[in-house]
């Protein structure tokens, strides 16, 4: 498997029960991870499989006992297990509390991705105007892809939505002031202007053809601070059809629970794809149901499979291990309705696990080399 859409891992292993608990939930609520998760039936299996692996019984059994591991053995031992061949890594995600990519590389071939508003907030302190700001995200982006990035990622859907637009330069110049304005405090500023970053996502995608790499865009469910309306991937129609992105190729993430409207784009577009990352750990016994429904109207080449995952290799792991589940029931539905041979299934497999992100991501082995 290539892990397309992940995270790094922890340095520490989980203080209690309740942070073990945390990266299996996209919730921050206390009394939810508290209270609710041992009720939830995707997480109670990752439990149950977690102790059978380690052979031990009972959650706090397999906490205290995830708390004698080194991690770097821990780590590759469930990498291993569980087929892992590559991850690539959204760096922006914490990168204060996980490991590096350089550092993961040492434990699993890793490769980072890049997210937009991330080198965007790190850049803006040095920027003068928002023209400047742009430019030095995309020199940015350039340098890594130079040095081994292979895409970047927009998180839009948690800052402003998907109902991406054109804004008059004036508006962005406003905008741009009044940001700045806020970095004067000496804080780092989380970016939130829908008129700043709609032109700066825009911009990155328009340039990302050129620059040979995918834009990953969050879509769909996520943590609680999105509205769930304004992230439906349909929403990107116009950014899909702008002459000037004909050349980007988009990956959609996540999409439940618009995974239907993915698929919908997917078929029409050449150039989006899709993923249920995150859906398939989420949705658990509906998983393979996630699969069928992406596949009915997206050919399998044009859908990928990951992880989503992050803090915990154990996480990892049980999102592989119900990711290959769910994609064998899926695809055996299917075959025994007739709409897949047995060589079918074959391929299918290879490509949703790996090989669609090896086309996408330009990734030609282990090493993680470009094509060209």
């Amino acid at each position: 498997m290539i892990d397309h859409h992940c995270h790094s891992i922890a340095r520490t292993p989980p203080a209690d029960v309740a942070a073990f608990r945390a990266p299996f939930t996209e919730s921050r609520d206390p009394s939810f991870i508290r209270d609710h998760m041992l009720q939830w039936p995707s997480y109670c299996r990752a439990v149950r499989e977690l102790c059978a692996f380690y052979g031990v019984v009972g959650e706090e059994a397999l906490v205290r006992h995830i708390r004698t591991l080194p991690l770097a053995d821990r780590a590759r031992r469930l990498f291993a297990d569980a087929g892992f061949e590559m991850l690539l890594v959204d760096t922006g995600y914490r990168p204060e509390d996980l490991l590096t990519v350089e550092e993961l590389g040492d434990i699993v071939p890793a490769r980072p991705v890049l997210r937009i508003e991330r080198v965007a907030e790190d850049l803006l302190p040095e920027s003068s105007t928002p023209d400047a700001l742009i430019g030095g995200v995309l020199e940015h982006i350039r340098k890594a892809v130079r040095a081994g990035a292979v895409a970047v990622k927009t998180v839009l859907a948690y800052r402003t939505g998907l109902r991406i637009a054109a804004h008059p330069p004036s508006e962005v110049r406003e905008a741009f002031s009044q940001v700045k304005t806020s970095t004067k405090a000496g804080r780092r500023v989380r970016l939130t202007s829908k008129p700043l970053l709609d032109t700066l996502v825009w911009e990155v995608c328009q340039a990302a053809g050129e620059l040979r790499i995918p834009v990953q865009i969050h879509t769909g469910f996520g943590d609680a601070d999105l509205l769930l309306p304004d992230s439906n991937p349909a929403w990107l129609k116009p950014l899909f059809e702008d002459p000037a992105c004909r050349n980007a190729t988009f990956v959609l993430l996540h999409c439940h629970p618009y995974v239907r409207d993915a698929a919908w784009l997917a078929s029409v577009y050449g150039n989006v794809y899709m993923d249920l990352s995150l859906t398939i750990p989420m949705t658990g016994h509906g998983a393979a149901e996630a699969i069928a429904a992406a596949l009915q109207l997206a050919p399998w080449s044009k859908v990928l499979l990951a992880t989503d995952a992050h803090t915990l290799p154990e996480r990892f792991w049980a999102a592989a291990r119900l990711m290959r589940d769910a994609l064998r029931k899926a695809l055996a539905e299917m075959r025994s309705h007739g709409f897949l041979t047995d060589s079918d299934l074959e391929a299918a497999t290879a490509a949703l696990l790996a090989e669609n992100a090896r086309g996408v991501y330009r990734l030609r082995s282990l090493s993680g080399s470009d094509e060209g």
